[in-house]
């Protein structure tokens, strides 16, 4: 495709489905450890990064039965090895 004299490509990717296991605790669990890292950090920015860290490791880890059983308990080490304490602030608004 070519719109003035510019070559244009379209690319399609299809992007796999995410793992509905891992979709549920990351909407239970996301809202809250967000609140927490974005008051701590005072950077709302740097608490995506932190997250996305978390749900990463979080992710990777669910192959073991032990993580799946345990959502919470998972996330709150991981949250614990980046830094993050849920019981370090009062939860509200950032």
């Amino acid at each position: 495709m070519s719109q003035n004299g510019l070559l244009i490509r379209l690319v399609i990717v299809k992007v796999p489905k995410m793992d509905p296991e891992f979709e549920k605790t990351y909407r239970d669990h996301y809202p809250k450890l967000f609140r927490i890292a974005a008051k701590m950090l005072q950077d709302r920015e740097g608490a995506k990064d932190v997250l996305q860290d978390v749900f990463t490791a979080y992710y990777f880890a669910m192959s073991n039965e032990k993580t799946l059983r345990m959502p919470r308990r998972v996330l709150l080490w991981r949250s614990s090895a980046e830094g993050l304490r849920w019981d370090a602030v009062e939860v509200g608004e950032v």
